[in-house]
C-alpha cells in the first residue's frame, strides 16, 4: 500500500477531514498539505504532528531478525 493512501486512511478512520487536519496543523491550505501526501514530500515532523492531531503516535520496533 502507498504511503499516501496510509496517511489518509488513518486521517479518515479518526474522523477527520484533510481539512479539519490542515486547519489544526496552522497548515497554509489543505491542497499545500494533500499535495505533500501524494507526493511523498512530507516531512516526518509534519507527519508527527498529523498523527498528533488525529490521536495516534509514531514508534519504532526492532524488526524480528529471523
Amino acid at each position: 500500500m502507498k504511503i499516501k493512501n496510509e496517511i489518509k486512511g488513518l486521517i479518515y478512520t479518526a474522523g477527520y477531514t484533510l481539512s479539519d487536519v490542515a486547519e489544526k496543523m496552522g497548515h497554509s491550505s489543505v491542497q499545500n498539505l494533500s499535495q505533500k501526501i501524494s507526493r511523498g514530500t512530507l516531512k516526518y515532523s509534519e507527519l508527527k504532528l498529523i498523527l498528533d492531531v488525529i490521536g495516534y503516535k509514531v514508534e519504532f520496533k526492532k524488526a524480528d531478525e529471523s
